[in-house]
């Protein structure tokens, strides 16, 4: 009897494989070799049709309960052969957040452990979902919560660490979530906050990248198109090809990293037409995956198949199509990454804090003060400076002083300035948009990057979370999350 047991209890672990610990599988269990994918399932019998087993990507929402047990099976998609990509989200809609309050991430960290324990078919996790956006901030429990990029990765970091910890899942992806694309809020671009992310999460930090891409418009031709945003962002791609402005900025450590492209449409909901658009994103990515070096996009994914909003794909026999006609290539994403990129150069030293005869606070006195382009009257003025500001100096010549006065550097005569020792400044730590007021509804004055220094003329918005700066001989506001405050 006990032997008859033994063999049953074998033949049906052999027979469902599904059920034994991912790194007991066989390699490339739960994951697919071609970039096909739809958002949510229902469309992949087209894939299968085709011999194009791509990529499903699921959307749950888990809460903050760490008492729950409950999980998924994702074993039929995965023992298909289709690539099965979970994104765990706190909740939905514009109340329960995306990830919850800040005071409950740890137990968000321990129900997101007890979901992937008790779930099947996957080792995919993306966790969360365009932080960025207002939308995905949680209110559950009244007061609205921005989440800055140090509070996504704080939240992602004790989910990937509960995630690793458990038996089987050690060689699991966690993957940091896709932004909103042309998204400013909290007072930063969409791939400025994407990057902050990744700087927070650090090397060895993550295992993987989501991003979201569009076009602005169903033509076909706006896929490869190369125009770019209105200033301030004049550097961006209003167009499909936004993806490319994430991977061209990624730092040289996270360019061997997968990248899924999780979300892509027209912005407007799916025209009922074969117009090709379809056919040229996926003969887009092929084309990018195919040049020496780049990045390799693992999956595109059409958002979204099922009908839970106005983007469905299911019932479009149009857009099916255009589908369908894609699927008849034989794009792969290769299992080579891109060439390693050579090793950076070792970091400097961070620079040392600031320190008398290192950096100076200056008050303006009672005249207005010209700021020049150069240390002599023979330079020409960029500007003026208000009696009472406080600027930093950072350098001198003679009797005159190099201050950060808007987005550059400028020159004032150090005899109608006084030293303001102790006065407190603010230090950009990435590229930051300067408002008028302490809110993204402020209009932008100006970016500055870096580094830059300032004087912390007070604290506003409604959470407390802008800076005041003084800025090209005027009152301006800054964001908080990238900028670090110290005194002189």
């Amino acid at each position: 009897m006990k032997l008859r047991l033994a063999l049953g209890l074998l033949a049906v672990l052999l027979a469902a494989p599904a059920f034994l610990p991912k790194d007991a599988r066989a390699q490339g269990y739960g994951e697919s070799p071609y970039i096909f994918g739809i958002h949510e399932p229902g469309g992949e019998g087209h894939m299968a049709a085709a011999g194009r087993k791509g990529w499903i990507l699921f959307t749950e929402e888990v809460w903050h309960d760490p008492a729950n047990r409950d999980g998924k099976d994702f074993s039929p998609w995965a023992d298909q052969g289709f690539g099965v990509i979970v994104r765990i989200n706190h909740g939905y809609g514009p109340t329960n957040g995306t990830l919850p309050y800040d005071r409950h991430y740890d137990a968000f960290a321990q129900r997101v452990a007890s979901y992937v324990a008790a779930s099947r078919g996957a080792h995919i996790w993306i966790i969360g979902n365009e932080t960025n956006l207002p939308s995905e901030w949680p209110r559950y429990e009244g007061a609205e919560q921005p989440i800055t990029p140090a509070m996504y990765a704080d939240c992602f970091r004790r989910c990937r660490a509960k995630i690793r910890a458990l038996p089987g899942h050690g060689a699991d992806q966690v993957v940091m979530q896709g932004v909103g694309t042309y998204g400013e809020i909290l007072g930063i671009g969409w791939v400025e906050y994407h990057l902050a992310v990744l700087a927070a999460l650090g090397p060895g930090g993550l295992d993987g990248i989501a991003l979201h891409t569009y076009t602005h418009g169903p033509d076909p031709n706006l896929i490869f198109s190369e125009s770019t945003m209105n200033p301030p962002y004049q550097r961006r791609r209003f167009h499909f090809r936004a993806y490319r402005d994430y991977l061209d900025a990624h730092p040289a450590w996270a360019r061997t990293l997968p990248v899924y492209i999780t979300e892509a449409d027209q912005i407007d909901p799916w025209a009922d037409v074969n117009s090709g658009w379809v056919k040229n994103a996926y003969r887009e990515i092929d084309e990018w995956n195919r040049t020496p070096g780049k990045q390799k996009v693992r999956a595109l994914l059409l958002y979204r198949w099922p009908r839970h909003d106005p983007w469905f794909i299911d019932g479009k026999h149009g857009v099916i199509a255009d589908f369908r006609d894609a699927l008849q290539n034989d794009y792969r994403w290769t299992t080579a990454s891109a060439p390693p990129a050579p090793a950076p150069a070792p970091a400097p030293a961070p620079a040392p804090m600031p320190a008398p005869g290192g950096i100076e606070a200056l008050r303006v006195g009672a005249a207005v003060l010209n700021v020049r382009d150069g240390p002599s009257t023979a330079h020409r003025v960029i500007g003026q400076i208000r009696p009472g500001q406080v600027y930093f100096a950072d350098a001198s010549a003679g009797v005159w002083r190099r201050v950060q006065f808007d987005h550059r550097r400028g020159w004032c005569h150090s005899a109608y300035v006084n030293d303001e020792r102790g006065a407190p400044g603010v230090e950009a730590t990435g590229v930051l948009n300067v408002r008028t007021g302490p809110s993204v509804t402020y209009p932008t004055i100006g970016q500055v990057g870096a580094g830059a220094r300032f004087h912390r003329a007070g604290i506003g918005g409604p959470y407390a979370n802008w800076f005041q700066i003084h800025f090209g001989g005027r009152p301006a506001w800054i964001w908080s999350g990238l900028a670090r405050p110290f005194s002189y």
